[in-house]
């Protein structure tokens, strides 16, 4: 397990010993907008990266279900109100590689994918280890939260009509 596993884990294990209701909300690879519009997360990432015309190294062999920050931000909202108890997988329902979330991107924006060299985790060397899949079973949250994740392509919409705000 790796130094960031094992601080996630020992940080749920103390909130479980505390003598308090709580839930505890685990997600992947959020996306969305914030306020400096900075590399923030992988599709802001790859519209600036595209758009300056950079050349991008994406890894090709990790798979994950990018989750849009809104929808994190709904599940912890409707947690809060429903005084959920438990931990609760919360993420998009779509699970794909890294690669495949940046090249639909720069498909939805219009950009050149000229810029987007896929490489393999090996390559890129990490000094943090991590899964090459990664995915939930997000059921319960949608029977308990009603919890309703936008797919990647509406995700990007909403993105979208952020940016041109």
């Amino acid at each position: 397990m790796s130094h960031y596993a094992r601080s996630k884990f020992e940080s749920e294990k103390v909130v479980q010993q505390a003598e308090i209701d709580s839930a505890i909300l685990r997600t992947i690879i959020i996306y969305g907008v914030v306020d400096d519009k900075q590399r923030s997360n992988v599709v802001i990432w790859t519209i600036n990266s595209l758009r300056q015309q950079k050349n991008i190294n994406v890894i090709s062999d990790q798979m994950r279900s990018p989750t849009l920050a809104e929808d994190l931000a709904d599940a912890c909202l409707q947690a809060a109100l429903k005084r959920a108890t438990g931990i609760y997988h919360v993420s998009g329902s779509e699970t794909m590689s890294i690669l495949e979330m940046v090249n639909r991107t720069a498909d939805f924006f219009q950009l050149d994918k000229k810029y987007i060299h896929p490489i393999t985790t090996a390559q890129l060397n990490q000094p943090a280890k991590r899964p090459l899949l990664t995915g939930f079973n997000i059921d319960k949250a949608k029977r308990e939260l009603n919890f309703q994740p936008h797919t990647l392509q509406q995700g990007l919409e909403i993105v979208k009509s952020q940016l041109e705000n």
